[in-house]
């Protein structure tokens, strides 16, 4: 049997043979046959056994067979399994997995079987048997030779199908390359194929083909380009240059191209001996200058198509860097596509940006349709921002969006690519140009995303762009405020649980981590910014600090150096971090239980340091660090052991971290001598932060008065940040030594600056108030500014009052202005009658600029009451202005309203200027100013000055209507004055009357030149029927009513 004749060979190690078996596929056919025979034989040995043991025979040599048998019968199991896992198993696989399974002392004596096993498949199933070893690389751990075969295998079949990949790459080049005449007009494309042996290989066989000369080859620099790409690897086993040169060996016709290669140096300064096959070479080698690589399409649709095909967004980049002829059109229709707008457009839109001139980034917007760019938008590709500035149609669209929002989603896409720094700059640049309010939120975003491209921070035209924004430095500066109150509110909310563990700190440590590489990167942005987080122990004493606070007693100081984690301590002589930490948190925490810990901590073991309170830790000493946090108990303790020098250098750590109460105690040591200068930049610094206490005890303990230079300065910067109590402190000082002029000086700065409690402060002061003048300046300012709070304060002065022609000025002023508030306020206060004339100009610099508000305030003033002629005079400006509401605001003033004489002389200006409005008022609300005489005069006047919406608005009163001589009247005024239109409305009105009139109908005078023309043509009784058939009554769609009815 087959199977039992193959396991024999396997078995028999004590005299090898060759392998006579043949292999076959295994089937159920031939393992039922097997089985079959393996139980025959099964039988007939436990017989064998049997009769050996009954009949007393040596038993040996029979249980030998038995075992053997057994074994058998187990790797016929076996073979039944695998033909079960797959039919299409072989004899001498399934051999070879058996063998392979075995331990490695098992393998050892069946090495010889493996390898013949492995040889034989090899030759029958080359194929099938590369992929078992590579599927079971880990079995064959142990089979040395089997494994060095294979990796001659694998080699060649790597370089087999290279090569074939060389061919197919060649066939699939040569196609796309058939309308392309001069191949060397496209090399510059070719080059970032450097990266691909294969296709770079096919390429230099394409040029061989197209009959592109050797020397043309080499000028072309691909050569050097490859070898320079490559040359990190070059002396490796898998190096691509070695790759190359192999693969080209099977070319033929590239022959003399490797050995011109052999004779050319690669260029690089450092390998001047290495020729372009990456060899050393004993000998001089050519140095070739590379010819400029000149894009030179032809200008065929075939081309352009088989050219994107092969190169995709680099032909497209280069296509519109050369932008010539029909492939315009091509170009457009191409970048327009959707397939183009998803995924090659965004790429090549940055790619223009980042490497070639703004001519090709607006020769591309001008490719790109209107819709394409607004599909862009909405897609979230930012890569459109850097057309905005070709495209300012899309700007529009842009700012219908929320653009926080828009950015952050941005933001969250592209949160790993730095075009997305440019893309925000470009839009930065765009809304800067237009002052746009979203500027400030895009220029934050640049700033929060530079932490993450440090490098981009050398980009001094990068850094350059953004310091053009005025509120670069404001913004960058609370920027870092921010980044340190995040970090700040982390401590808290870590610290805020009932104990710290390390998880919290870890917490912390991530984010100080993260705030450190923000505030390094708006420092290198703004050297002068200034912000800083400190080192870790500082953020470990700040913790500490924090912690401490919150849990207060129950504050567990071993514990939280435990959650540190810090390293042990190895040796008491170097200062190790749990010693630092230590004196750090001492300095920070001012609490006696916490003090005596640290104490007992570093004075014993395993630090031992008696010295801790006089030695240096970061360069400074416990003493000058207990300064900085103002720990007074530190302070207390260690303040007679201290040296004069220290002590000096602690008062001014003390007052640059503003700790002004150690500052007072530091101070009152009587060991420290300050000099005049130190005195003075004490207290000038004090006064900048309003600390009063501390300028006194200085002051003093040392007797010091500053000039009236220092006072001077002092008061304008305290003023200038409104600190009053500075003010009320220095001001009696400057009384004495400073002249007026210096006094006036800070009395305007409280002006300039708006601190109004200043303002009183000074105004109030009885041994120096502003002069007169000053104040009188002041309240015009302020007034004009509609400071109100300002003008309250300086029109309420018991002494210093303006003067009454002060006032009346800057009332006409803000009457002309409308200060609705100034006037108001200024009306409502029981001031110095002013003159007639003022209120007057008041009224009329109101009236003329149409301020209701500010006419019904000087009218309605119980202090500043006009005159009955100044009434007169506005409603004569009113109608004369053609203001119709303040018109009827000063006719309802019940308790001053214009006279009658006013009305009627207000009536006519009302008809001169056409203001029907004032004349509908005054019919309808004051109908005895228009007597049946005035009504006549007005009708006249609006004839005369040719107003017929008004004349026909008149001739609507019964008292016109019923009187056939004013029509006739008013007829002869239209005639003479032309008025066609007015004519033939008061003919038909007159054809409507009462005969009784009639006597009046013929006798208007009429030149004899036109007496026969028109309508100016006599007619008789019985024609009296106007010769225009349009209607007067009224105007267009409009329903007159009649106005006079209460006549």
């Amino acid at each position: 049997m087959i199977i039992n004749d193959l396991f024999n060979w396997l078995e028999n190690n004590e005299s090898p043979s060759p392998l006579v078996v043949a292999n076959q596929t295994i089937n159920q056919e031939l393992l039922q046959k097997e089985e079959s025979q393996t139980l025959r034989t099964h039988h007939e040995l436990i017989a064998q056994a049997r009769i050996a043991k009954f009949s007393g025979l040596p038993m040996a040599e029979i249980n030998k067979k038995l075992e053997q048998h057994k074994v058998f019968k187990d790797y016929l199991i076996f073979c039944r399994q695998q033909f079960q896992e797959n039919e299409k198993n072989t004899l001498f696989l399934i051999a070879l997995k058996h063998l392979l399974l075995k331990t490695e002392a098992e393998q050892f004596a069946y090495m010889d079987k493996i390898n013949e096993l492995f040889w034989a498949l090899l030759r029958d199933s080359k194929i099938e048997t590369l992929n078992f070893y590579d599927n079971n690389e880990a079995l064959f751990k142990n089979c040395h030779e089997i494994q060095r075969r294979m990796e001659l295998e694998c080699r060649q079949q790597k370089i087999e199908a290279s090569v074939q990949t060389v061919k197919n790459h060649f066939q699939d080049l040569t196609e796309s390359l058939a309308f392309q005449k001069n191949p060397l007009g496209i090399i510059a494309l070719f080059r970032e194929w450097v990266s691909d042996t294969e296709k770079f290989a096919a390429l230099l066989l394409c040029l061989l083909q197209k009959e592109v000369s050797i020397e043309k080859i080499l000028q072309t620099n691909l050569l050097q380009d490859f070898l320079k790409y490559h040359l990190h690897n070059l002396h490796s086993e898998d190096s691509e240059v070695n790759s190359l040169y192999s693969l080209l060996s099977f070319f033929p016709e590239t022959q003399a191209l490797v050995e011109a290669a052999q004779n050319v140096s690669c260029g690089e300064p450092a390998f001047q001996q290495y020729s372009l096959d990456g060899n050393i070479q004993n000998k001089t080698l050519a140095v070739i200058s590379p010819s400029p690589a000149i894009l030179q399409f032809s200008l065929n649709s075939e081309n352009f198509f088989a050219l994107y095909q092969l190169f995709g967004q680099s032909f497209l980049a280069a296509a519109i860097i050369y932008g010539k002829g029909i492939w315009l059109d091509l170009l457009k229709q191409t970048l327009n596509q959707p397939e183009t707008v998803e995924t090659l457009l965004p790429g090549l839109i940055n790619f223009l940006a980042r490497e070639s001139s703004e001519e090709t980034l607006k020769t591309l917007a001008e490719l790109i349709d209107d819709t394409t760019a607004q599909q862009l938008l909405k897609l979230n590709q930012s890569s459109i921002f850097h057309l905005l500035q070709y495209k300012p149609l899309l700007l529009d669209v842009f700012q219908g969006k929320n653009i926080s929002e828009y950015i952050s989603q941005l933001l969250q896409i592209n949160h790993s690519d730095q075009d997305i720094i440019y893309q925000l700059m470009a839009l930065f640049l765009m809304l800067l140009k237009q002052k746009h309010p979203a500027t400030k939120i895009v220029f934050e975003a640049i700033i929060d995303n530079l932490v993450h491209y440090p490098y981009l921070i050398e980009d001094e035209e990068l850094l350059k762009h953004l310091k053009k924004y005025k509120d670069s430095d404001q913004l960058l500066a609370q920027r870092g405020e921010k980044i340190q109150q995040q970090l700040h509110h982390c401590i808290i909310d870590q610290t805020a649980q009932s104990t710290f563990e390390p998880y919290n700190y870890h917490i912390i440590e991530a984010t100080w981590l993260d705030a450190t590489r923000k505030i390094d990167a708006l420092n290198r942005i703004n050297p002068q910014i200034k912000v800083s987080l400190g080192d870790k122990y500082k953020l470990q004493a700040r913790i500490a600090e924090i912690a401490f606070h919150a849990h207060g007693s129950h504050f567990d100081l071993d514990h939280f150096i435990d959650s540190l984690g810090l390293p042990p301590v190895a040796s008491s002589e170097e200062v190790s971090a749990y010693e630092r930490v230590l004196i750090e948190i001492i300095a920070a925490i001012d609490d006696v239980f916490v003090r005596e810990q640290i104490i007992n901590k570093l004075e014993t073991s395993p630090i031992e340091r008696l010295n801790w309170h006089q030695k240096e830790y970061g360069g400074k000493s416990i003493f000058i660090k207990a300064a900085k946090y103002g720990n007074l108990g530190l302070i207390s303790l260690l303040g007679n052991t201290i040296d004069t020098t220290t002590l000096e250098k602690a008062i001014s750590c003390a007052a640059k971290h503003s700790q002004w109460e150690a500052f007072d105690h530091l101070c009152s040591i009587n060991k420290i001598k300050l000099n005049h200068k130190e005195i003075q930049d004490f207290v000038i610094l004090a006064a900048k932060q309003g600390q009063i206490n501390s300028i006194q005890v200085l002051m003093n303990l040392y007797s010091y008065q500053p000039s009236a230079k220092i006072i001077q300065s002092i008061l304008t910067t305290a003023i200038e940040d409104g600190e009053i109590k500075v003010v009320d402190f220095f001001y009696s000082l400057s009384i004495q030594i400073c002249r007026q002029p210096s006094l006036d000086h800070l009395f305007k700065l409280a002006v300039q600056f708006k601190h109004w409690n200043i303002l009183e402060f000074l105004v109030h002061s009885e041994k120096a108030p502003p002069p007169q003048s000053t104040i009188e300046r002041a309240f015009e300012q302020t007034a004009y500014a509609q400071q109100m709070d300002a003008v309250k304060i300086l029109c309420n002065l018991p002494n210093h009052c303006p003067r009454p022609q002060i006032i009346g000025r800057v009332l006409l002023k803000a009457c002309k202005l409308k200060l609705t508030p100034v006037v108001q306020y200024l009306c409502s206060l029981p001031l110095e009658p002013l003159s007639k004339l003022v209120i007057e100009k008041a009224l009329i610099e109101a009236i003329a600029n149409g301020h209701l508000e500010i006419v019904t305030s000087l009218c309605e003033s119980p202090f500043i009451r006009p005159e009955k002629s100044s009434i007169n005079i506005a409603i004569k400006m009113a109608a004369k202005s053609k203001q119709t509401e303040i018109f009827i605001a000063l006719c309802s003033n019940r308790k001053n309203p214009p006279s009658k004489e006013a009305l009627k002389l207000s009536s006519h200006w009302a008809i001169r200027t056409g203001n029907l409005d004032i004349i509908k008022y005054l019919c309808t609300n004051q109908p005895t100013i228009f007597n049946q005489h005035m009504l006549e005069q007005a009708l006249l006047l609006a004839i005369k000055f040719k107003r017929p919406e008004i004349a026909r608005y008149l001739c609507q009163n019964p008292e016109i209507t019923s009187n056939r001589k004013i029509t006739h009247s008013a007829l002869n005024k239209a005639i003479t004055a032309r008025q066609t239109d007015i004519v033939g409305y008061l003919r038909q009105k007159q054809s409507n009357q009462p005969n009784a009139n009639d006597k009046y109908e013929d006798n208007y005078e009429v030149s004899e030149k036109l007496i026969g023309h028109g309508l100016f043509k006599k007619r008789s009784k019985t024609n009296s029927v106007p010769e225009t058939n349009t209607n007067y009554n009224s105007t267009p769609g409009e329903d007159v009513v009649n106005p006079f009815g209460r006549f």
